[in-house]
């Protein structure tokens, strides 16, 4: 028997950042159903605004990575906004 494995995702289908906890880059895998524009901003847990960045999306698998560099220590939040919906996710930076 022959088996398949199809690694299908759907669409605006949005990973963790990884790795976290993570040291100086981060990545975020994003699959768009289209063209589209993608703003990504990491936040500090008093929510100051730390770091914002946006990106064009191609149809199909997106990889983003994100330099921390500027970034201390700490906890951070990381909010991905396009047109259609707002996703935040917890990051931790340590060095």
């Amino acid at each position: 028997d022959t088996v398949i494995y199809i690694n299908y995702r759907e669409e605006n289908d949005i990973s963790p950042p990884y790795p976290n906890p993570s040291r100086t880059s981060m990545m975020v895998e994003f699959t768009s159903g289209g063209p589209q524009v993608v703003n990504c901003a990491i936040y500090s847990t008093a929510g100051k605004l730390c770091l914002s960045e946006t990106r064009a999306l191609h149809e199909g698998l997106n990889q983003l990575e994100f330099h921390l560099d500027s970034l201390e220590n700490g906890n951070y939040i990381l909010r991905i906004l396009t047109q259609s919906f707002t996703r935040s996710y917890p990051l931790i930076l340590i060095r």
